[in-house]
């Protein structure tokens, strides 16, 4: 959100015009004007806005019933789908793509072109979950599933081999993903929505055995636990790595309202077994609306800004004869430089030939 080319988007923008009236003549003309206004450019409506939605198969919809092609990606159903019909964003471009890695932001991935592309000084809103490819969540997920305890794999009881991942290059390659977003679209507005909750935090022990058929007959309680911790530090490191990003990056919390709504939940499950551990249709519509509401805060945020802006301007032309001295003012000449008091300097022809017009401008502005 910015200035994009040589146009003004008005999102988080603040519109300001300083005129300055040049006179031409063989009198002394002095004409000041001064003026203030508390109204900026007007805020885009949403439908006037770009959004592109990038991002791994839970942003892609992997599991719906629309879901198609070799990005496995939903038509309709997926969570970008949501935003934007609950936004009303006008321009929408989905280039997300089950199984891609933070490195699929610049790179092909198959036949599909580096997601990357689709962004532009144009791009408003973009939206991505990313990172759990990079770790291979899915992958420990469904080899825990189908082995015996898998703990050992990754180091021991808490899997510190995978913390040490997400930490170190797993981090890393998040974080290089979204500075990468933030250059492509260097006037957008970018969203990084963590994974949802898929293992419960309880029962333990024995209980756990009866209380979460099928997903306990094939995942141990204290694989269980191991996992759910895993999950947790990526979803932290996520945050981190958007912390560290600074301005226009926002980390939307799915985790946390998702809890309650994991594998087990036989009310609403947010993820499914079935789904092989990805978001279902509720699932996509909770973190649809989720994501929705931090963008309407971020846009309306900027927009207040905007609209509580105020300007003061002062533009002062002056036109003199050679010899001529303006009352309050004095002047130097050197390589065309115009110097008048109080301090301020403008740049013009050099002051020894015929005329010579000198404009001031000064300008505050100041937001409460």
């Amino acid at each position: 959100m910015g200035v994009g080319g040589s146009r003004m988007r008005a999102i988080g923008r603040m519109g300001r015009a300083v005129a300055a009236t040049a006179t031409v003549g063989l009198a002394v003309v002095l004409a000041l004007a001064v003026g203030t206004t508390a109204v900026a450019e007007p805020c885009q409506e949403p439908a006037a806005l770009e959004y592109v939605a990038m991002g791994d198969s839970f942003s892609a919809g992997f599991g719906m019933i629309d879901a198609s092609g070799d990005c496995s990606r939903s038509s309709s159903l997926s969570y970008p789908h949501g935003v934007r019909g609950t936004v009303g964003l006008g321009t929408f471009v989905d280039v997300s793509c089950s199984g891609a890695r933070t490195t699929h932001f610049t790179n092909a991935q198959g036949s599909n072109p580096p997601q990357g592309n689709a962004l532009s000084a144009s791009t408003d809103v973009v939206t991505f979950t990313i990172g759990g490819n990079d770790l291979g969540f899915t992958d420990i997920l469904k080899g825990c599933a189908t082995s015996g305890d898998c703990r050992g794999q990754y180091g021991g009881d808490t899997m510190p081999d995978l913390l040490a991942q997400i930490s170190g290059p797993v981090g890393a390659a998040i974080q290089g993903a979204i500075a990468t977003v933030k250059t492509k679209a260097p006037n957008a507005e970018i969203f990084v929505l963590s994974y949802p909750d898929l293992l419960p935090a309880g029962p333990t022990g024995l209980l756990w055995n009866v209380a979460c058929l099928p997903t306990s007959a094939l995942i141990s309680s204290a694989e269980r636990t191991a996992l759910r911790n895993v999950e947790q530090r990526l979803n932290q490191e996520i945050a981190t790595r958007v912390a560290a990003n600074g301005a226009r990056v926002t980390y939307v919390d799915i985790y946390t309202p998702s809890i309650g709504h994991d594998l087990c939940d036989l009310s609403d499950p947010w993820t499914s077994l079935t789904a092989l551990y990805h978001p279902t249709a509720s699932g996509h519509s909770n973190m649809a609306s989720i994501t929705s509401a931090a963008i309407k805060q971020r846009l309306a945020t900027q927009c207040a800004t905007a609209s509580t802006s105020t300007t003061t301007s002062t533009s002062t032309t002056t036109t003199t004869q050679p010899g001529t001295t303006i009352p309050g003012t004095t002047s130097t000449t050197m390589a065309g430089t115009t110097t008048t008091s109080p301090g301020t300097t403008t740049t013009g022809p050099d002051t020894t030939g015929p005329s010579t017009t000198t404009t001031t401008a000064t300008t505050t502005s100041s937001t409460p």
